[in-house]
């Protein structure tokens, strides 16, 4: 039977337009949240400027930028130290033991870290974080092996595959707009823009057509590149669609007709009914590749992180969203401060020139300069043109929506503020450093429920499935603790903060009896203070025994 899979190229092509369509406002609200996070004014905004030929301050506050980059540096300790719980029955402790070394130790040639902080930090601008997990990768381990006859060790590389985890850019993922979740909807799709070499790279792995990989190369891609491609050229770079050598390519995971995947030659499961899930990977009308899901039960391996929750909606609100107006307002007022400077700092002069001689100069005005008038002429001819210095009015608007920005925001400046930095008391400081965690605490609980937990959870499955044969194995519910730890990492900070304000009061002061020690003389300071700087994750600023010595 004779494989046709131009029908199913249609249905991927088919709904990656439904889904894009759906997905067209949210792209102009991102537009505008990523160029205030970059701190540049959008092309919409230049072009605007450009057209009525605008003249006079271009100044940008990067207000939102600021916002942004503080979220995301308090949520980086909880997900660069990954703590996690593999709860088994009784008598399984040495196999979990091994399996959740395992676990750690793929995510740290994974660089898992690094691409949970790159999903906050989209997460913080966008409202929205995806990660992908598992994706199948491949890493070579040095294998050393002895030779008996002469005793030399030679070394060989092989490769072993893992399962990986990557940040998808929130640009290039599109998920079926009548769902409010990766799982529950029609399907999702990942655009992939790839060059030739990248693409011929994976006709080696199962399920790809090399017929189509090449039929594919040898056309050239002739798509044309989406419109939020050719508004972020000017911020990123280099170029897309037909000014690219890069090809379009949809990677759909979801429901497919069985019909479907029987006409493209795909073998499918007894029982696998009308709709079957599938991954389909296509372009330019070509099928590249076609399989059921390979997880039983059927998995997307695509994780969602919303940093403010939108009720029967996928995609969140971030930082950028929230300040939008107050980022506006701010601009607005900041160029109008700058301009009105300009011209109140300046002396500008009215000139009567029917009351000068000619042949003066009037270009030009400096300190001592004659003006010669003409017999009879009435009142100055030079006169002053005094422009009111509005500046106290602007500066207060300024002030008020900044102070509105960190309200809108929940992203307290905290311990990066001058009211934190001028506080006069341990307690006063804990105090600003408590508010100013309160409100990741939520982030970082939804981080452990929507991202770490199933992210852990489906690298053990993948381990149990596909693992070394000689790990051990036992089953295993997955619990992620971050949010946890950060917890009691704060209480135990606020703890020592109070206890050093403690001492630094009267009841660690002098003694009623000059013979007895204080309070704070049967303290170890240094102690301490390790702790506390432990708890601020700032130990590097302590000093040594021998580099205090060597200050001396």
């Amino acid at each position: 039977m004779k494989k046709d899979t131009s029908e199913l190229a249609g249905y991927v092509l088919e709904r990656f337009e439904r889904y894009k369509e759906g997905r067209k406002p949210f792209e102009e609200r991102w537009e505008e949240a990523y160029y205030n996070t970059i701190g540049e004014y959008s092309p919409s905004v230049q072009g605007q400027w450009r057209g009525r030929e605008a003249t006079g301050s271009k100044l940008f506050v990067r207000l939102t930028r600021h916002k942004v980059r503080t979220a995301s540096r308090h949520l980086e300790p909880a997900l660069r130290q990954l703590r996690f719980d593999l709860r088994g029955e009784a008598g399984d402790e040495r196999a979990l033991s091994e399996l959740k070394a395992e676990i750690e130790r793929i995510l740290s040639f994974a660089r898992a870290a690094d691409h949970l902080v790159d999903m906050a930090w989209e997460g913080a601008w966008s409202g929205t974080g995806i990660l992908r997990v598992p994706v199948l990768a491949e890493r070579a381990e040095t294998v050393f092996e002895i030779d008996s006859a002469t005793k030399l060790w030679t070394a060989s590389a092989e490769k072993r595959p893992y399962p990986a985890v990557r940040n998808v850019p929130l640009w290039n993922f599109y998920p079926d707009p009548d769902s409010g979740n990766v799982e529950e909807g029609e399907g999702v799709i990942e655009l992939h823009r790839l060059y030739p070499h990248q693409l011929r790279a994976m006709v080696g792995r199962a399920g790809w057509d090399f017929a189509a990989v090449e039929a594919l190369v040898k056309e050239g891609d002739t798509s044309s590149e989406e419109r939020w491609e050719s508004s972020l050229r000017s911020a990123v770079g280099g170029s897309f669609g037909a000014d690219s050598k890069k090809l379009r390519v949809l990677e759909y995971w979801g429901v497919v007709p069985a019909s479907l995947l029987k006409k493209a030659g795909i073998e499918l499961p007894e029982g696998a009914g009308e709709d079957v899930e599938a991954l389909v990977i296509a372009s330019n009308g070509r099928v590249l590749k076609c399989s059921p899901n390979p997880w039983v039960p059927a998995m997307r391996p695509y994780l969602r992180f919303r940093w403010e929750p939108v009720p029967h909606q996928f995609w969140g609100v971030g930082v950028a969203e929230n300040i939008r107006d107050s980022q506006k307002m701010i601009n607005g007022a900041t160029r109008l401060l700058v301009d009105n400077k300009a011209l109140a700092g300046n002396c500008m002069f009215e000139i009567d020139a029917e009351a000068l001689v000619p042949g003066q100069d009037l270009s030009t005005v400096y300190p001592g300069k004659k003006w010669v008038l003409r017999p009879g002429a009435a009142g100055p001819a030079v006169r002053p043109v005094p422009v009111p210095d509005v500046s106290p009015v602007l500066i207060e608007m300024i002030n008020l929506f900044t102070a509105f920005a960190d309200e809108t925001s929940g992203v307290a400046i905290g311990l990066d503020s001058a009211d934190a930095l001028g506080s006069q008391t341990a307690t006063g400081l804990s105090i600003a450093q408590s508010a100013a965690l309160e409100g990741y605490r939520s982030i970082i609980r939804r981080i452990d429920d929507e991202v770490i937990e199933p992210m852990i959870e489906r690298i053990y499955r993948w381990l149990m499935e596909y693992g070394d044969t000689a790990l051990p194995k036992a089953p295993a519910r997955v619990r992620a603790v971050s949010q946890t730890a950060t917890q009691a990492k704060e209480l135990r900070s606020q703890r020592l903060m109070e206890f050093i304000n403690l001492l630094g009061g009267g009841f660690g002061g002098l003694p009623a009896n000059p013979s007895e020690e204080t309070l704070a003389g049967k303290i170890d300071l240094g102690r301490v203070l390790e702790e506390l700087a432990d708890t601020l994750e700032v130990r590097e600023i302590i000093k040594t025994k021998g580099g205090a010595d060597g200050h001396r």
